[in-house]
């Protein structure tokens, strides 16, 4: 009966990637096909069929069959689409999320067969499906690479990237640069990257580098090769981000004594960082002459890497010849383009300076509290320097509606987007902000935190964030780790970021880390400085601050790139 072959297609199933893994890709493609054909017809429509799709797709590729493995794929994403409009909403969303990466192996076997078309749309499917889901826009328009290049301007160039292995199963990765006139691939493997001759990334210095930092898939007894050539990309990048954050000045979400044991090191983020110049940017030099902007799709941990600091071989830092912003997607983009013309929003909300008071214990057993308490997210510092923040950035909007002190509170900002709120533009929040990465729904905006019961606790969450209207041309989270959160395939960071731009955002200024608060407080008055008399755009106006920290002209502290680089803009 049905339901016995489908055991035993998922027991054939196993036993061809057991012998995959082994490397026996003969008896891994004869136990897979015997999986199939175990499937019964009536439920060749379901996840079984799917998955027994995708990894016979795997073994062909591993056995560079190319044709072979993109027809499984293609095969795959068609029942992956039948199986979608049945679900209901959250089923949806989670099924497509533990799916959109066979989307990434389809586009491998694109690059093999040398076909940029078919790699284009096979990387903006896999980061685009679940997003666009969310955001209302699943009958969005699919933008080809034809019509992408030709609304680009000559002096742009996007960069896609596929670095994330959704089960481990093949370990490519890829990027791609299009330009009005041109589209290029290159692929690039773990090892490759490790070991490129880069200088800095020798065995010896990825010894010390790594003496003091082990996480859960290192073990103790793997030396340093054996741990690169498991995840050398996704350590690489979180050692990098983990050195970049390092810095003296108290910190917007950090308890003052844990941020002051810090010191400022950044040699070793430097050196990894000019690996990725070597490995990303290098290879398109000749698609990058004459351009002045470069569009970054990320993917995977290289959601979390600020590319404007990548140095080339001068030490010139990639921010010093171009501007960088982010997008989710092309497709994404273009969505927030057609949806950003129907916005008729023209006023400033600026939030921030918020009070925190201790609390009691049964303060603490409200709401949401116990799980920030659990994760030891209950004490919050003041932001005195917030306070200077909002007051410089309202000489700039008359008309603004300024919340702080004891009005800066959840409550308040949820009842004025309760309903239809197209009168803001522009919401900046200037106040603590706090990530679970495990639990993205979380992820939060720190408002007032006050004593008593009240009838929100004080966390603005990515989950309630999600289900608001928040039509606002730019959203600015002035607070720490605001970009960070979940890497999910077919949307990429689930966190605060992916949250208003599900409400209604076009555009995000998010950070990457915990970052300083004077400093901070400086970054965002040069920015609507520079946005309000010298009518830059808002992208435009963080790429010049950037470079206006990093020339020193704030001060030789300050050219440090933890107090510049975290910051990213995304959208339009």
């Amino acid at each position: 009966n049905s339901v016995q072959e489908d055991k035993l297609a998922t027991f054939y199933n196993q036993l061809a990637v057991n012998a995959y893994r082994k490397h026996d890709l003969a008896k891994a493609k004869a136990y897979q096909l015997l999986a199939m054909e175990a499937i019964p017809e009536e439920d060749q429509q379901t996840l079984l069929y799917l998955q027994a799709l995708k990894e016979t797709g795997i073994i062909y590729y591993a056995a560079k069959n190319y044709d072979s493995a993109r027809y499984y794929f293609e095969r795959s994403a068609q029942v992956l689409y039948t199986i979608r409009n049945s679900l209901a909403s959250e089923e949806k969303l989670s099924f497509l999320s533990s799916n959109a990466g066979l989307f990434n192996y389809l586009a491998l076997c694109h690059y093999q067969s040398g076909n940029h078309t078919g790699v284009f749309d096979a990387l903006e499917e896999s980061r685009s499906l679940v997003l666009l889901e969310k955001m209302g826009g699943k009958t969005a328009a699919k933008v080809s690479l034809a019509q992408l290049q030709e609304k680009m301007k000559e002096d742009e160039l996007y960069l896609l990237t596929y670095f994330s292995n959704p089960d481990d199963m093949l370990s490519e990765k890829l990027i791609m640069a299009v330009t009005k006139q041109s589209t290029d691939v290159k692929l690039l493997s773990d090892s490759a990257f490790v070991f490129n001759g880069t200088g800095p990334l020798k065995t010896s210095h990825i010894d010390t580098m790594f003496s003091n930092f082990q996480k859960p898939w290192l073990s103790s007894t793997d030396n340093a090769e054996d741990r690169f050539f498991k995840k050398p990309l996704l350590i690489f990048a979180i050692y990098m981000q983990l050195e970049l954050a390092k810095a003296s000045d108290p910190a917007r979400g950090l308890k003052l004594e844990e941020n002051q044991e810090k010191i400022s090191h950044t040699q070793n983020a430097m050196a990894i960082a000019s690996a990725f110049y070597q490995s990303l940017i290098k290879p398109f030099e000749q698609q990058l002459a004459g351009k002045k902007k470069i569009i970054i799709i990320p993917d995977g941990q290289l959601s979390f890497v600020p590319f404007e600091i990548l140095p080339n071989e001068n030490g010139k830092h990639l921010i010093e010849h171009y501007t960088i912003s982010y997008q989710p997607s092309v497709k994404v983009g273009a969505f927030l383009a057609n949806r950003q013309a129907s916005y008729k929003g023209t006023k400033a909300l600026l939030m921030g300076n918020p009070v925190y008071q201790e609390l009691t214990e049964q303060d603490l057993q409200q709401g949401a509290r116990p799980v920030y308490r659990a994760a030891e997210a209950h004490q919050w510092n003041s932001l005195p320097e917030t306070k200077t923040e909002i007051d410089s950035i309202k000489k700039y909007y008359p008309q603004a509606l300024v919340l702080t002190a004891g009005n800066c509170t959840e409550e308040k900002f949820k009842t004025l987007f309760t309903g239809s709120a197209e009168k803001y533009a522009l919401v900046h929040f200037a106040t603590h902000g706090h990530v679970i990465d495990d639990k993205p729904g979380l992820s939060a905006v720190v408002l007032n935190q006050l004593p008593g019961k009240r009838k929100d606790d004080g966390y603005l969450t990515a989950g309630e964030i999600e289900k608001m209207k928040i039509p606002a041309q730019v959203v600015v989270l002035s607070a720490c780790q605001t970009g960070k959160g979940m890497l999910m395939q077919g949307e990429g960071v689930q966190g605060l970021s992916s949250s208003f731009l599900v409400a209604g955002a076009n555009s995000l200024l998010v950070s990457l880390w915990s970052v300083a608060d004077k400093s901070t407080s400086l970054f965002m008055q040069e920015v609507y400085k520079q946005v309000n008399k010298e009518k830059l755009s808002f992208k435009d106006a963080v790429q010049k601050v950037k470079q206006v920290f990093l020339s020193g002209r704030m001060g030789e502290e300050y050219r440090k790139p933890y107090y510049w680089a975290p910051f990213i803009y995304i959208g339009n």
